[in-house]
């Protein structure tokens, strides 16, 4: 059996945060560590390729989207519908602004205030959309933000995209923008964070 005896350092170590020296028998904290975290790399090993295989099981199969038509191989209607959808949806969107329906404060998302006052048909957002006005936002939240939503310009994606990007950088010199003390004039409207 091994004794353990009382350490007192001594000489040149007797000042400094030195160990004791351990038993024969005692496992390195290091050893004791790795023990206790190996379980839980397991169970992360584990829950990850859980989540792998459910992802590969869900992810959609090249006979999902197929079928064999006349002796040859054809998108399922499915598949085309939803092809065309989307094109669809590149070549028909819409470049829109949203205006203050009623004078008074409104959210600014980047003022140091977080409220703007703003006048009756002022801009409070640009944006693109390819849903239309009633998919991209609710009556509530015109309701609740006493805002309208207004069509600028119909067009391709990229068409509207471009024309957006103008607007937003121009904003700066609209006239309801310079009509603002200068403490108060905005690089951007009032609804949108950042040039896209």
């Amino acid at each position: 059996m091994t004794q353990s005896r009382k350490y007192k350092p001594t000489g040149e170590s007797a000042g400094d945060n030195t160990e004791p020296p351990r038993r024969e028998d005692a496992a390195p904290a290091a050893d004791q560590a790795g023990e206790v975290a190996r379980p839980s790399q397991w169970i992360r090993f584990l829950l990850l390729l859980i989540a792998t295989l459910l992802i590969a099981m869900a992810a959609l199969q090249w006979a999902d989207v197929v079928e064999w038509v006349d002796g040859e191989w054809r998108l399922n209607p499915k598949r085309e519908a939803e092809r065309d959808k989307q094109i669809k949806n590149i070549d028909d969107a819409e470049q829109y602004v949203l205006l203050a329906i009623a004078p008074g404060y409104y959210d600014c998302l980047h003022c140091p205030s977080k409220r703007i006052y703003l006048h009756t048909n002022e801009v409070w957002k640009y944006g693109v959309t390819n849903q239309g006005e009633k998919q991209r936002y609710t009556s509530q939240y015109f309701e609740q933000r006493q805002l309208r939503y207004h069509v600028q310009l119909r067009g391709t994606y990229s068409q509207c995209l471009v024309e957006e990007k103008r607007k937003l950088f121009e904003y700066p010199l609209l006239p309801e923008n310079l009509a603002r003390p200068d403490p108060l004039k905005l690089v951007l409207p009032p609804g949108n964070l950042q040039l896209r």
